[in-house]
């Protein structure tokens, strides 16, 4: 998307980030709105809803047996929840702004404790 970057392009995501009952597809789109450095408080958008899911495991190996009944109801699964916040920690962490820092810190010490290995990894290979 950053080298086709158009005003039909942010014009869908937009339109995608306010989609009643697709908070997948929301959260894409405002994940990709913030990597495309759009005007909006994408980033803070991010990092309440990293701190409200900041107890959720991050790395599951095994598929939740509810996974299929959650998806028909309009919420993310539990495997669709951990893949967007370590790519949400992954953007934050990336551009190295104090709030996104912030916010990987706080999940770090106040997190699903299973997590904190490799948030500190990423903390300590995006602040090199």
């Amino acid at each position: 998307f950053k080298n086709k970057k158009s005003d039909s392009i942010i014009e869908f995501l937009k339109k995608g980030q306010q989609r009643a009952g697709d908070p997948l597809i929301r959260n894409y789109c405002t994940l990709t709105l913030y990597k495309l450095h759009e005007q909006g408080d994408y980033e803070q958008q991010l990092i309440d809803w990293a701190k409200a899911k900041g107890n959720t495991e991050l790395i599951r190996f095994k598929e939740d047996k509810n996974s299929s009944s959650l998806s028909k109801s309009h919420q993310l699964t539990p495997e669709e929840t951990s893949r967007f916040l370590i790519e949400t920690f992954e953007a934050l962490a990336s551009t190295q702004s104090q709030a996104g820092i912030d916010s990987l810190i706080h999940t770090i010490a106040y997190g699903n404790p299973k997590n904190r290995y490799a948030l500190v990894g990423l903390l300590m290979r995006t602040t090199e």
